[in-house]
């Protein structure tokens, strides 16, 4: 018997040795063209095995092969599918007899991975293989043994210094990848898992971690405590709460709900790492921040309770982003304290403020010609109700209001339902179609009880005008490239009444009270002066950037004035003429006069950024002519003959009409004397 067991270590001692020994005799070539046959009818692709190859069988099977390359499908562009500098392979021969996966080592040095979806959409990771001949039918693996391996252990799993490149031809795609590392370990599939590693894309580098902890529940389907993070210098997410795999073709590999945080430093900037630069946002589209509790499905993310943070804006509500269209999609309800909503449409603007007190946009340098690129309404899907309690675009300001949002491939409508606008209230609609190559944009203003003076100041740069904006309506449409080909397309109609205000830089009762000083000096000095009105109004049409207005019209106790002409928004010029006419005495306004019935027409001409106001000459000449000509009508007996200066207000009054017919005489009066009786003549007066 001791014989016999001696012999029986010596049998193993020699198994041992053969074992340990044995690789070191046998040739690489023995089995170097087995394992590329293997792979060859398991791919249909060539490997290439060019450097060293060992094996060894304890204490462990281990493989190393250097310079290892498999080729890659029939036109792709890159002759290798994949490559590595060096592989190592160790797996536990003993738990292998009992159904387990032990995997001591698996270690990828500078591997390089081309993934490409070929012309025809085929990607280059589908194999082609032979079908294997029909083979009978194998009775079902018992429980014991064989069949898929009951429990996996994950050792030292290293990728070392790698690369990747993901190329789609069909949709131009391309992404580069390197720097990969990445390190996993898994003591068992139902015991933690955990990868930590890093790459550079673009220049960047993103360090990401996942831990699961329960592998075997999260790909079964059932949810397990799961954490996730991604950070780089441009981004950061994380997510944390419980989880399972996602269906297959999801846009997220889980569905789960948790905790979930999301800061970018700058959208710009990381839209344009990601290969997806918005087009024309120089400002705006900065730091974005949400946090709250999330419920993932895969394809979507639920938002309850979020807490949100854009560029200035700050606010709160439920959202929802889609994330299985053709753009990311965002559904939900937001209250935020305020939007500067300029750098998001355009980056166009007011039409006021900037050019001082009487210019508009762009001050003296008048519209912009420099494209206005709305890619950043095609980045996003939206279907979002918003309540804000301060809006702005350009230099307009909106106070407290309610609008719903729709944006599909960049068409924007937007519907203020309640529309807060310098101390009055209205609707407002807008469509911004920038889904063509020609943007196009309708739009419809009701307002009631507007103050005039800020808002006229902020959207046009024109501060002479204040009041309370009674009813203001305006409908328009237009279309173009730039701020200049918009202007000049623009049509539409409107309406406004204001009342108890004043004009300022004209005082139009002193005009007409002091018009013999105006008609012989040829003056008329706009400081300091206004016109104060009970009421004005009036209606216009808006044709290819030119607005007309026919029937304005300004009434206050002294006054009744009408006006007309037309505002050329493209070249920023006004031609207007009003027609003042003195229905009093005109007191309180300069002095007092008796010249009811007075009329001096005044031209307001020039530039937005230099208006001219003066009396119209031609057509007081005109009338001071008729009525210096009708100096010989004849008078009463006893009356003296009209001065020159009365006959020349006459000529203005009357518009050299002559005087009016004489009433009947009273009872026992002295008759008219008779026609061709010269009157007596006064002296004449300046």
């Amino acid at each position: 018997m001791k014989r016999v067991l001696i012999a029986v270590i010596v049998v193993l001692i020699a198994l041992v040795g053969v074992a340990l020994i044995a690789p070191s005799f046998i040739p690489a070539e023995t089995y170097r063209e087995p394992i590329r046959k293997a792979v060859q009818d398991a791919t249909g692709r060539d490997l290439t095995l060019g450097g060293e190859l060992s094996l060894s069988l304890l204490p462990t099977p281990r493989v190393t092969a250097r310079d290892v390359a498999l080729a890659n499908a029939p036109g792709a562009t890159s002759p290798q599918m994949a490559s590595m500098r060096e592989l190592r392979v160790a797996v536990g021969l003993l738990p292998l007899l009992s159904g387990r996966v032990e995997v001591d080592e698996f270690v990828l040095v500078e591997p390089e991975i081309n993934l490409e979806v070929l012309p025809d959409g085929k990607p280059n990771w589908v194999f082609e293989t032979a079908a294997p001949s029909r083979a009978p039918d194998a009775p079902a693996p018992s429980a014991g043994g064989g069949g898929t391996p009951r429990e996996i252990s994950l050792g030292d799993i290293r990728i070392e210094d790698g690369a990747a490149r993901y190329l789609n031809r069909q949709s131009g795609a391309d992404y580069a990848l390197s720097d990969i590392d990445l390190t996993v370990s898994m003591p068992s599939l139902s015991g933690p898992f955990a990868a930590e590693g890093g790459l550079v894309y673009e220049g960047e580098r993103v360090e990401l971690t996942a831990d699961l902890g329960n592998p075997r529940a999260f790909l079964d389907g059932a949810e397990t405590d799961v954490a996730l993070a991604v950070r780089s210098v441009l981004a950061a997410a994380s997510f944390d709460g419980s989880a399972k795999a996602s269906a297959p073709n999801s846009a997220l590999p889980f569905a789960g709900t948790g905790k979930a945080s999301v800061d970018v430093k700058s959208v710009r900037e990381l839209m344009a790492w990601l290969a997806e630069p918005l087009q024309g946002a120089e400002e705006g589209f900065g730091p974005f921040k949400v946090d709250g509790e999330v419920s993932v499905d895969g394809n979507r993310l639920d938002f309850a309770d979020a807490a949100l943070a854009f560029d200035e804006t700050t606010g709160t509500g439920h959202l929802t982003i889609a994330l299985d269209g053709q753009r990311p999609k965002l559904t939900g309800a937001l209250a935020i304290d305020s939007l500067d909503a300029t750098p998001y449409a355009g980056g166009g603007g007011s039409g006021g403020g900037a050019g001082g007190s009487s210019g508009g946009a762009g001050g003296t340098e008048g519209w912009s010609e420099a494209p206005m690129d709305f890619g950043a309404l095609k980045a996003i899907d939206a279907d979002i109700d918003l309540s804000a309690d301060a809006l702005r675009y350009g230099d307009i300001k909106i106070g407290q209001s309610d609008l719903k949002l729709r944006l599909v491939n960049g068409r924007l409508e937007a519907d203020l339902s309640k529309l807060a606008l310098y101390e009055g209230l209205g609707t407002a609609t807008l469509l911004l179609d920038a889904s063509g190559p020609m943007p196009t944009l309708r739009s419809r203003f009701d307002i009631g009880n507007i103050v005039a003076r800020p808002l006229l100041t902020d959207a046009i740069g024109f501060d002479r005008l204040e009041g309370l904006g009674k009813t203001l309506t305006v409908e328009f449409t237009t279309r173009g490239r730039s701020q200049r080909e918009m202007i000049a397309a623009l049509n539409g109609t409107g309406s406004l009444a204001f009342l108890d205000g004043a004009i300022y830089g004209l005082n139009i009762a002193q005009l007409v009270r002091s018009v013999k000083t105006a008609i012989t000096e040829m003056r008329f000095d706009q400081s300091q002066q206004k016109t104060d009105f009970a009421e004005l109004a009036g209606s216009f049409v808006i044709r290819d950037g030119i607005l007309q207005n026919d029937d304005m019209r300004l009434l206050n106790p002294l006054l009744r004035v009408e006006g007309q002409g037309v505002v050329d928004l493209v070249k920023r010029e006004i031609r207007y003429r009003i027609n003042p006419v003195a229905v009093s005495t005109l007191e309180g306004q300069g002095g007092k006069t008796d010249v009811t019935g007075l009329s001096v027409p005044i031209l307001i001409t020039g530039s937005f950024e230099e208006v001219k106001i003066q009396p119209d000459v031609a057509d007081v000449g005109r009338r001071l002519l008729e009525g210096a000509l009708s100096g010989n009508q004849p008078t009463a007996e006893g009356e003296e003959a009209p001065s020159v200066g009365d006959r020349l207000l006459q000529g203005l009054i009357g518009g050299g009409k002559g005087p009016p017919a004489p009433e009947a005489a009273p009872s026992g009066a002295t008759p008219p004397a008779e026609s061709g009786t010269a009157a007596p003549q006064a002296p004449a007066t300046a």
